[in-house]
């Protein structure tokens, strides 16, 4: 028993020695960012090459939030759609976007956000952000989707923004979860409170306020609760674990106020229980997901069609049908479609750049294998009634609908849904193949509602002094559905171009500056 006591003391003592004790580390700066995805990359860089020092906090080891998942940006009347002689004016495009979104959103947001747009995507380019080209979501979109070189423009997004900041005076501040707005005695936001990866209390005091840009809060029951109530809660949501709205809860405790009306931003079906990087990386399941965002027959879990497939390529009209369907779907086609997509004409409707219109699906032999877990997602029958037997659909209702279907096929006239003619293909030469998919939310939208100058709004309707937001987490751009075939990327234009309108208002009310925006390269001095 002494042995194990003159033990236990020893171990106690060690321990003692060697812990740590937490400590407050401050911070002085003109702007405070939280977060390191796109929106804070590009208000701390912006902020940056314009004389203001910024110091951003984000809560993971790196940088770079969602620039492994973004895909593609928006942007009108740049050099890319030049290239392609396309051109859509900012006064059609805005009038879409409001009609679009039934005008549940900032107009004057919405506005400066397009007529912007071109220029963001010159001063990317400009500062080594590799784009390469321009797409539709759809056949017949607007191109107006800028895509990058390697898909996904994380690292070299990254560099470009972190080089700018850092050559600029500026830091950044990594394994840092803020929580807390720090406040002066006249409500005015003047820095915040952190917790390191040591426990250490960190407080970044800033001159000219700080902007929120800390993601979605796709990874936040609480606030998926509050923000989206009639969300199904069999609904997957593709974006990252971390996506806990950390940036949301901070300005609600100050009382923000939050955006009502704003949803999410949908993926349409992905295939059933496939994870969305796998959808974006491996051929069988790029051609699954494909098959479930083209124009061919869709039905819902009861055997019926529920909307017009034609507009599949729109994932906030096939997400809003599936919402109110069951949030499942099951793609019907027959044999001579299959052969067609995968040696013929191919994909009718692409997916950003993961596959285009006209690609081979060349990977839907192996979807159709039977083979691990694609025999939980794809069926095959001789007969309508048996591949609708192993989907788990009713053989009576599905042999039903396709009878139906072809009839209107035949007629050469949807009667039904008014799918375009084009796309109206009969379903008659066995064997039949079944997908199923899944409603899958790709983000959050919305959260705290902001001003066209990205300054949040307290629950008494005026702007929280010195309080900004930008990305996934600024309410007020959207609207009820994401606007896919008006302005596709715009979820990621809008979080760069948010943070940049937050500098400029910055500079002018806490420095009296005013910074006209530019995408050309700063002059040394």
């Amino acid at each position: 028993m002494k042995t194990f006591k003159i033990a236990a003391l020893c171990l106690s003592m060690a321990a003692a020695a060697f812990t740590v004790q937490a400590k407050e580390i401050k911070y002085e700066a003109d702007v405070a960012i939280v977060g390191g995805g796109p929106a804070g990359m590009v208000a701390a860089a912006y902020a940056a090459e314009n004389g203001l020092k910024p110091i951003l906090v984000e809560k993971l080891p790196g940088v770079g939030g969602n620039l492994m998942m973004l895909e593609i940006t928006f942007g009108q009347r740049t050099k890319f759609t030049d290239q392609d002689q396309v051109y859509y004016p900012s006064d059609e495009l805005i009038a879409d976007f409001l009609a679009y979104s039934h005008y549940m959103v900032n107009p004057i947001m919405v506005r400066r956000f397009i007529e912007r747009s071109g220029e963001n995507i010159k001063w990317l380019t400009n500062r080594g952000v590799e784009i390469v080209g321009n797409t539709a979501t759809e056949l017949n979109g607007r191109r107006v989707g800028h895509i990058y070189k390697n898909v996904f423009p994380h690292r070299n997004f990254i560099e470009a923004m972190r080089k700018i900041i850092l050559d600029n005076g500026g830091q950044i501040i990594v394994e840092t979860r803020a929580d807390k707005l720090i406040q002066n005695a006249d409500g005015r936001v003047v820095g915040l409170h952190a917790k390191n990866y040591l426990n250490d209390d960190v407080i970044v005091h800033a001159k000219g306020g700080v902007i929120l840009a800390a993601g979605g809060y796709g990874a936040n029951p609480k606030l998926l609760k509050l923000l989206n109530p009639d969300m199904p809660a069999d609904t997957p949501i593709t974006g990252r674990k971390n996506s806990t709205g950390d940036g949301i809860q901070m300005g609600i405790d100050i009382g923000a106020k939050t955006a009502g009306g704003e949803a999410f931003i949908s993926e349409g079906a992905l295939p059933y229980k496939v994870d969305y990087r796998e959808v974006i990386n491996q051929k069988t399941w790029i051609a699954a997901n494909v098959l479930n965002k083209g124009p061919s027959l869709q039905l819902n879990k009861n055997g019926r069609r529920f909307f017009n497939e034609g507009l599949s390529g729109d994932f906030s009209v096939s997400g809003n049908a599936l919402r109110i369907n069951g949030n499942y779907l099951y793609t019907l086609i027959d044999d001579d479609e299959k052969r067609d997509l995968e040696t013929g004409s191919g994909a009718v409707f692409g997916y950003f750049g993961h596959a285009l219109p006209g690609d081979k699906m060349t990977g839907l032999s192996n979807l159709f294998s039977g083979k691990g877990r694609m025999a939980e997602v794809a069926f095959v029958g001789s007969t309508i009634e048996e591949v609708a037997k192993k989907a788990g659909l009713d053989p009576k209702a599905v042999r039903a609908t396709v009878d139906r279907y072809n009839k209107l096929c035949d007629e050469g006239v949807d009667s039904d849904f008014n799918k375009d003619r084009r796309y109206l293909r009969p379903v008659r030469k066995g064997p039949f193949y079944i997908v199923k998919g899944q409603h899958t939310i790709c983000d959050t939208a919305g959260g705290l509602l902001v001003t066209e100058d990205a300054q949040v709004i307290g629950k008494n309707g005026d702007p929280i002094p010195g309080l900004y937001a930008s990305g996934a987490m600024a309410g007020g751009k959207y609207g009820p559905s994401y606007v896919y075939n008006v302005a596709t990327g715009y979820a990621s234009a809008s979080a760069m171009m948010g943070g940049t309108f937050a500098v400029q208002d910055i500079a002018k009310k806490s420095f009296k500056r005013k910074i006209v925006y530019t995408a050309d390269l700063p002059i040394k001095k």
